[in-house]
Order: structure tokens, then C-alpha cells, then sequence
């Protein structure tokens, strides 16, 4: 007797609207690149606007590679420190705070230095998000972007 793996999921009653995709599989693929390009295109604005964040970052390096992934923007500010910078599109998400942390420590035991700022920019970031930013002692800020 042989045996064969067969994957299967469940989808949960919360879930179902996944399925009116399978309809319009098209019509999904220009969703998710028109969000690509818009995450791409506040990308571009943030680069072009770091003072929209604060006065005197200069850009160092753009997708910086740390072990656990790419730092959207290497900076250092006016006092010297080096600054890393995690954008979001359209809205800021808990998982973004575990990717700095993440990213924090990397950098940490790269550079062998604690002198080390995190800033998550994004459009709308939630309020139950800052004080957890602000507890690991990170930042953030709003960038508005249309």
C-alpha cells in the first residue's frame, strides 16, 4: 500500500469571502498590484520627504539586509545615530512593532552598538499600536499620503 500526502484547508465562517475571489481571479491580481504600487509609491514619497519624519535623516541605505529580513531605510539622524526606518501602506499593523524588535536586535549585534533608533512611518498608525511602539522604546510617525 502506498501512501499519498494530500493537503486541504479549512476556512472559517469569517473567512468565506476569500472564495469570491476564485470568480474574478483577475480582478484580484489588479488589486494586489495597485496595492503594490501605492506601498511602492509612498516608499518612493518617504525617500524623497525624510524631513516629513523629522529634520536632518539622511538616507544611508534603502532595503538594508539584517538575518531576519530588509530594513526599508538606513538613516542617521542630525546627532549621529543610526536610525531604522520600517514604512507601512495604507495603515500600520502589530505584526510591524515584532518586525522592528527583530530588526533592532539584528542590527544591534551587527554593528555591536545599542545607539540605535526604530521609527515606524506610515499614513495611519492606530492607537493601540503607539503605546506598544513607545513601550518597546521605538517611535513612530504619520506620514500622510494620497
Amino acid at each position: 500500500m502506498t501512501s499519498k500526502k494530500v493537503e486541504s484547508y479549512w476556512l472559517n465562517p469569517e473567512y468565506l469571502w476569500i472564495m469570491g475571489y476564485l470568480a474574478d481571479p483577475d480582478g484580484l491580481k489588479r488589486q494586489l498590484e495597485n496595492f503594490a504600487k501605492k506601498e511602492e509609491e509612498y516608499q518612493k514619497y518617504i525617500r524623497e520627504n525624510l524631513n516629513q519624519i523629522e529634520e536632518g535623516l539622511i538616507v544611508i541605505s534603502e532595503q538594508y539586509k539584517v538575518p531576519t529580513g530588509k530594513i526599508d531605510i538606513f538613516a542617521r539622524d542630525k546627532d549621529g545615530k543610526d536610525v531604522l526606518i520600517e514604512l507601512k501602506h495604507p495603515s500600520a499593523t502589530s505584526s510591524a512593532i515584532g518586525q522592528l524588535l527583530k530588526y533592532r536586535e539584528d542590527y544591534r549585534k551587527m554593528s555591536k552598538s545599542e545607539q540605535v533608533r526604530c521609527i515606524l512611518v506610515a499614513p495611519q498608525i492606530p492607537d493601540k499600536l503607539r503605546s506598544s511602539i513607545e513601550q518597546n522604546q521605538m517611535e513612530y510617525k504619520e506620514v500622510p499620503f494620497e
